[in-house]
């Protein structure tokens, strides 16, 4: 047999103070918070990446155009990638790229057929103004500043880095290409 030392008058007090309630969704509000913001920059993150990959797809598609010698015309030997600072499009095409010294390079289709305008989703614009063309059928790279170009592509202060060698070797990372 049990024997109960509580007094009949005296109540059992468990439980927990409204502190300790308080402390507790304070934490939780703080936790909620932190996770909040994480899955923000992370969808900012994915969607420079999907960006980037669009970009990379197109590039190695006018790669391919000239490495398989794909002239549409006899004039048509170039394949050309060509976006402005700000933009959130990109065309590719088929013309004639020409290395114009002081006054830029350029870029005449000279009524080439394939002319394609693609846009990127999510606000992702483009960093700078961008020429850059592949020659048939070696897919020689042209219109690089030095070996290697660096494509930048930005969405609320979050960059990612397309990258170009002379050789023709398309990467994509987070840092700037070196």
């Amino acid at each position: 047999m049990r024997y109960n030392f509580k007094k009949n008058n005296e109540k059992d007090l468990s439980g927990f103070t409204l502190i300790e309630v308080l402390i507790v969704i304070a934490i939780i509000g703080i936790m909620a918070s932190v996770i909040l913001v994480f899955i923000g920059q992370s969808k900012h993150s994915t969607q420079l990446e999907t960006a980037a990959n669009e970009v990379v797809a197109g590039l190695r598609r006018i790669q391919n155009y000239s490495l398989v010698g794909k002239a549409i015309k006899d004039n048509c030997s170039d394949y050309a990638f060509e976006t402005t600072n700000g933009s959130t499009q990109f065309s590719i095409k088929n013309g004639i790229f020409s290395s114009g010294g002081a006054g830029g390079n350029s870029f005449d289709p000279d009524s080439c057929e394939l002319s394609q305008v693609f846009n990127l989703k999510g606000g992702v614009t483009f960093g700078d103004d961008y020429l850059i063309a592949f020659r048939a059928p070696f897919a020689d790279v042209l219109g690089l500043s030095g070996t290697k170009e660096d494509i930048v592509l930005s969405k609320n202060g979050q960059q990612y880095h397309i990258c170009i060698t002379s050789v023709g070797v398309i990467t994509m990372q987070k840092n700037p290409c070196s």
